[in-house]
């Protein structure tokens, strides 16, 4: 426990000491200055109705948590949420170049994100995000970003939130009040000139670790002698009574582009089987019972259990975050995970991600089981490499094949098993398999490698940060 005092005219408004740690904590060399002595305004958006997903970028684009990155960093996927009634939006509702974009929502991992906005274009923001403009006299916009997100780290806003309008979260008055250390504008400009710089050098790492990852796509397909047609949906197409008896009766499944693609591994130059075929076992996933409601633990064990939010997209597996589960000691026996293992995500997925992600279990030197959105498959290994499938199944997922075979019946998407299990495999000689994993592997690491050198760099940048406002005569 950690004490300090304050005086009786340094409260302002709150009594909860939290809200006054943060400076007392901290030894800063420059002068702190709350936030609405150098600012000129301080609006919070709004919800613009019911929003539409939209494959398009026209119109006015919607600014939300989710569009601001952990690090800060404004991204948008495919997924573009425009408002019904764009007469809603008002020119001084839009977005300006220079305002900082602040996340005032209650989750420990999202309050206090903030984004530099310096898009062309009209934008406007939810009644999640907080738009701050700067007096430009006073504070660089960018050195207030940089310093916003330096106490998000610190959990400064985490802690100082405040139930409002029946929503947790920093509001616009007590945003105000928080502190900045405020150096000279030669230090800030240092500030804002170091950043700049290292997040010129990550995005150029993640760029080339991005170009790997997309290569290795192309390099499985053209290995496997995949030749794709250029393929469209079309809006109307036909297509014989025989081939939908007994099977799905919504287009999608039988519109162009997985035709396409199942046509063109049929083509190939290797001979397929159905990976039905391919498959000595089928698992089902056990979620297990929360730790503090089991009472008799002699017929359970404590496991660490894989779910959806493991699965990393540009590479297999991610282990940072893995839920310990009570499983009964039986069930644990049936779901226990094995090297060469296939997991296959058969619920879940999102507006822009379908389910039918795949990931593989190596060289896993502790135990694991999996939940019930998940389901594993044992291959017969004497027909085909495990590590060799999961490549495959990987590449199909990436030419979006997977948005073809899921269903949506309730707010969850669900992969259609029996089409999953029906898709070709093309089979090269184990030879071949083995040559393919390795690229892959290769590849991968290179890719791995350099996301991990942007990601010290950055590091290393938010220490040098630190020590400029904390000891700034020593740097």
């Amino acid at each position: 426990m950690k004490y300090f005092k304050i005086y009786k005219n340094e409260i302002e408004g709150r009594i909860d000491p939290l809200f006054y740690y943060f400076s007392q904590d901290e030894d800063f060399v420059f002068q702190l200055v709350p936030i609405k002595e150098i600012i000129e305004y301080i609006k919070t958006g709004f919800a613009a109705g019911k929003s539409n997903q939209a494959k398009t970028k026209e119109g006015i684009i919607q600014i939300r948590p989710t569009n601001i990155d952990e690090e800060g960093i404004l991204y948008f996927q495919k997924n573009i949420y425009l408002p019904d009634k764009l007469r809603n939006i008002k020119n001084n509702d839009l977005i300006r170049k220079g305002e900082i974009l602040f996340n005032n929502t209650n989750s420990q991992e999202l309050v206090g994100k903030a984004a530099y906005f310096n898009l062309n274009g009209d934008f406007f923001c939810s009644n999640h995000i907080t738009r701050i403009k700067v007096n430009f006299k006073k504070v660089s916009p960018k050195y207030l970003w940089i310093i916003l997100n330096y106490l998000k780290r610190k959990n400064l806003f985490f802690r100082i939130c405040t139930n409002w309008n029946n929503q947790s979260g920093v509001n616009v008055n007590l945003l105000k009040e928080v502190k900045i250390p405020l150096p000279p504008f030669e230090t800030q400009n240092r500030i804002v000139e170091l950043m700049d710089n290292v997040y010129n050098l990550k995005k150029q790492k993640e760029i080339e670790a991005h170009q790997i990852l997309d290569s290795i796509n192309d390099y499985v397909i053209d290995e496997l002698g995949i030749k794709l047609p250029e393929l469209k949906d079309k809006m109307c197409f036909a297509v014989k009574s025989k081939e939908t008896k007994g099977k799905r009766i919504d287009p999608k499944g039988y519109s162009e582009i997985p035709r396409g693609i199942l046509e063109a591994i049929k083509k190939a130059k290797y001979s397929q089987k159905l990976l039905s075929n391919l498959i000595e076992k089928i698992i089902s996933g056990e979620w297990g019972e929360d730790i503090e409601e089991v009472k008799d633990r002699e017929n359970y064990v404590l496991v660490k259990v894989l779910r959806n939010t493991n699965f990393c997209n540009q590479g297999n597996l991610d282990f940072s975050k893995v839920a310990q589960r009570m499983i009964d000691k039986e069930k644990y026996e049936k779901v226990r995970l094995k090297n060469g293992d296939i997991l296959i995500e058969k619920s879940g997925g999102s507006p822009i991600q379908p389910v039918g992600r795949v990931a593989i279990i190596e060289d896993v030197k502790t135990d694991f089981a999996f939940s019930n959105f998940l389901q594993v498959i044992r291959i017969k290994k004497q027909e085909c490499l495990p590590e060799y499938l999961f490549c495959f199944l990987k590449t199909l997922y990436s030419l979006n094949y997977m948005e073809y075979i899921q269903n949506q019946t309730t707010g969850i998407k669900n992969l259609i098993i029996e089409e999953f299990l029906s898709i070709p495999v093309s089979l090269p000689p184990m030879n071949k398999q083995r040559e393919i994993t390795r690229e892959y592997k290769t590849k991968l690491e290179a890719a791995e490698q350099l996301k991990l050198e942007a990601k010290n760099i950055l590091e290393e940048a938010k220490l040098n940060v630190e020590r400029i406002i904390l000891e700034e005569e020593k740097i």
